[in-house]
């Protein structure tokens, strides 16, 4: 039987590393999170270690110094809306005075509640957030989180450990190499399925 004379997918670099103005890098390991082997363009060993290490964090070190915003159901969308701003976030964890989740309430939440006709002043958070929303542990990895914030069609995502909220992610934690390894990822399933 004639030996194939193509590489597999699995052992190709993802794509050509290239610099800011798309011109070839030479002499630099390869950043390839999809080949172990010397990397077809540089002729050099593959740089893995370091971008594992990147792809494979656990959430509990992206919310190791958090201090998530957390408001009650009765404090109103108002309050929440000048806090989000105050703070440059996107969302607002809905909590007891325990620290447990009750609800998330983000700025679609936010849209939905105003063109019904609401008022933020006088509408309480627990009317307007979204409840029991899904939740990831901090002992996960970050892949696993893009993963579920993709298929669930969310930005925000909340770190509960024991019933306790510890931090939350959104997407704009994740780096580059994470969200490349996701990519990549996400392109292999389309094209199985």
């Amino acid at each position: 039987m004639p030996r194939s004379t193509t590489t597999p997918a699995r052992l190709r670099p993802h794509r050509r590393p290239v610099n800011h103005s798309g011109n070839a890098i030479e002499n630099r390991p390869c950043r390839s999170t999809v080949f172990d082997l010397e990397c077809k363009w540089t002729g050099l060993p593959c740089n893995h270690d370091t971008e594992r290490a990147m792809t494979n964090r656990n959430i509990s070190f992206i919310v190791k110094d958090q201090q998530p915003l957390m408001l009650r159901p009765t404090d109103s969308v108002q309050l929440a809306c000048q806090r989000m701003s105050e703070r440059s976030v996107g969302a607002v964890l809905v909590t007891d005075g325990h620290h447990h989740l009750k609800g998330i309430f983000t700025g679609r939440d936010a849209v939905k509640m105003v063109g019904a006709g609401g008022h933020p002043a006088e509408t309480p958070l627990g009317e307007a957030m979204t409840p029991a929303p899904d939740t990831i542990g901090p002992e996960h990895k970050a892949i696993e989180a893009l993963h579920m914030m993709c298929d669930g069609g969310y930005r925000h995502l909340p770190v509960v450990q024991d019933g306790k909220v510890v931090g939350i992610v959104s997407r704009s934690d994740f780096k580059g190499l994470e969200l490349d390894q996701f990519e990549d990822e996400q392109s292999l399933w389309e094209r199985i399925c």
